[in-house]
């Protein structure tokens, strides 16, 4: 069920240094994953190549659309890409993939929070989709207790999403 947002929130602000002397595979190891999706690889998400060399120090925050849980309501790709483009007169913008994954290295409390998504690391593959990546996080119940795990993972660009995800912008 699609219906409207009950509120947008953003989190206070989040320094993250993104080291493009690594590859993404070594960006994905840094964040310290129990799981990794093989399609987050160097091929499908390159380093630019006139990033390769340097470090950037960003600012990022996360960006809560407010659904009713309880109604099922979902926000589609789309809805939240024109969401996050209205917001603070456009003064922020979806992450890349390596920004997304500097985020969940130097950040992964958040991440244990809920899971977030990272809509400007769109890449198209062989199948003709678009995946983006997702720094995902669940609960694992064994013998009575949870244990969190952190994930990262692909997804592909077509989903809605429930309520309880957050969606990753940088400042521009």
């Amino acid at each position: 069920m699609e219906t409207g947002i009950i509120d947008i929130s953003m989190s206070a602000d989040f320094a993250i240094e993104v080291n493009y002397n690594l590859t993404t595979m070594q960006m994905a190891v840094a964040g310290g994953y129990k799981w990794k999706h093989k399609n987050v690889n160097n091929r499908i998400f390159p380093v630019p190549e006139e990033k390769v060399g340097t470090v950037e120090n960003l600012v990022a925050r996360l960006v809560d659309f407010k659904l009713n849980a309880d109604k099922e309501e979902t926000i589609s790709n789309r809805e939240a890409i024109l969401k996050i483009a209205e917001m603070d007169n456009a003064n922020w913008r979806l992450p890349t993939a390596a920004e997304a994954l500097a985020f969940g290295a130097q950040h992964p409390r958040e991440q244990e929070k809920s899971s977030i998504i990272a809509l400007g690391s769109a890449r198209r593959v062989a199948s003709g989709h678009y995946l983006i990546i997702c720094l995902a996080s669940w609960f694992k119940i064994r013998k009575g207790s949870k244990r969190l795990k952190r994930w990262l993972h692909t997804v592909r660009l077509d989903g809605k999403w429930p309520a309880g995800y957050r969606f990753l912008v940088i400042h521009k």
